[in-house]
């Protein structure tokens, strides 16, 4: 027996997850080039900074995966 709605919301969950490594990606390279321009010209803290704000950025659409894959599997137990 398989579960298509169950199906259904594993695999939007993989879209979910797809989209988040591409953003993680994107943020990784911005990261690590704004690492770079600024190592040179500012202090530790100011890369700390950066780093801070990215993970910040990265729990954040974590969180919004979480939350959108739970509300779909309420909906299904609901019905």
């Amino acid at each position: 027996f398989v579960d298509r709605e169950l199906v259904e919301v594993l695999n939007s969950g993989d879209e979910y997850l797809k989209e988040l490594q591409q953003v993680n990606s994107y943020l990784a390279r911005a990261i690590n080039a704004g690492a770079v321009s600024v190592a040179e010209d500012f202090s530790g803290s100011t890369k700390q900074q950066i780093w801070s704000e990215a993970i910040a950025v990265q729990l954040a659409s974590l969180r919004l995966v979480d939350r959108e894959l739970g509300a779909r599997e309420l909906e299904r137990l609901a019905t």
